[in-house]
């Protein structure tokens, strides 16, 4: 699997304003909406909020990777945002979220496709150093690198 085919410059999101971690995946859907990822926005929220009922996407850190797998994704990819503002997102440590990465599968790749991908994510962002690449980016290049550098 290739890091950098899931993700571009466009969707990444630098301070991005968001009330609630509802408001936060609305918003980031509507940037895969825009970048031709989805067949169904509704259906993809739909699905994304049902798997943040079973348990918390929040994992630690200030880190949050909600993520569906949905018939409404034309092609899975990742959206990354850096809050403006930290928002709570019932995460396992109890602190708020400061990054979001949200993963967004078709259901064809929703097996090993999806695991894969989370769990690059997921143990590259217990490095602190490499977690500081995405608290601290200058622009979307560098969170475009740091993503694509996942191997």
């Amino acid at each position: 699997m290739d890091m950098q085919n899931l993700i571009n410059q466009n969707m990444i999101k630098l301070g991005l304003d968001a009330k609630d971690k509802k408001d936060v995946i609305k918003q980031l859907t509507k940037v895969l909406k825009k970048e031709g990822k989805l067949i169904d926005e509704e259906t993809y929220i739909f699905d994304v909020l049902e798997r943040e009922k079973e348990i918390t996407t929040g994992v630690g850190k200030a880190v949050a990777i909600p993520h569906g797998k949905s018939c409404g994704v034309k092609e899975t990819s990742v959206v990354f945002a850096r809050l403006k503002n930290q928002v709570d997102w019932d995460a396992i440590d109890g602190n708020p979220v400061k990054l979001v990465f949200l993963l967004a599968i078709k259901k064809e790749d929703a097996n090993n496709t999806h695991l894969r991908i989370l769990s690059k994510i997921a143990s590259k962002l217990m490095d602190d150093e490499f977690l500081n690449k995405f608290l601290n980016a200058e622009n979307e290049e560098v969170v475009v690198n740091a993503i694509s550098a996942i191997c």
